[in-house]
């Protein structure tokens, strides 16, 4: 389920420029950001039998206009909201509509061929660990390297001994003194975002 999250992640960057006027990065495998600041997270869920998927769960929680104030000390540092990043609140229903109509588009796209090109094309533009030196913990094993973007499945690629490559579940932290990851550009005005999306509420990750 790799790709798919990572899928439905870059559609959701691109479709939520168009509401805050800067697309969101993705830290992998499935966490939306502002610069150092976390916005959102994901969550895909499946059911898989030996050769078909029986039930797919794709779960999102969003910060959206949740107050400054009202955020607990030690998550302010790191947390932000779509209406901050915007510089006014969001209309919440029409946000909710936007995401459901692209998570459903791109969940389409998904299943009639896996947009292995694109994929590796939005990477390149949302991936805020690119470059930046991270810790990989993966069951008890941990690794410390420089991230060099994803496979063609989907997984993290760090150099290392035993593997290139870092397959979901594990947990991914930028080392300390690590270079701030590359800002998006601005949305253009008056373009039209790609997309994809499902629920939209407060979500303080």
């Amino acid at each position: 389920m790799h790709l798919f999250t990572l899928w439905m992640g870059l559609n959701l960057c691109e479709l939520l420029a168009s509401f805050a006027g800067v697309a969101p990065g993705l830290k992998w495998p499935n966490d939306l950001y502002y610069g150092e600041r976390k916005v959102g997270g994901m969550l895909t869920e499946a059911r898989i039998d030996a050769d078909h998927t029986r039930d797919l769960v794709f779960g999102l929680g969003l910060n959206v206009n949740t107050p400054d104030s009202a955020w607990p000390r030690e998550i302010a540092p790191r947390a932000t909201t779509l209406a901050r990043e915007a510089g006014h609140p969001l209309d919440l229903n029409q946000l909710a509509a936007s995401i459901v109509g692209r998570v459903l588009a791109a969940y389409d796209r998904f299943l009639a061929r896996a947009p292995l090109d694109e994929v590796a094309d939005l990477w390149s533009h949302h991936d805020i660990l690119a470059g930046r030196r991270i810790t990989v913990v993966q069951g008890s094993a941990t690794h410390t390297g420089i991230a060099r973007g994803i496979d063609n499945e989907g997984h993290c690629c760090v150099p290392r001994p035993a593997a290139p490559c870092v397959s979901a579940p594990a947990r991914v932290t930028l080392r300390k003194g690590s270079p701030a990851p590359f800002a998006p550009p601005p949305f253009p005005a008056g373009a039209t975002a790609r997309g994809v999306q499902t629920t939209a509420n407060n979500h303080h990750g």
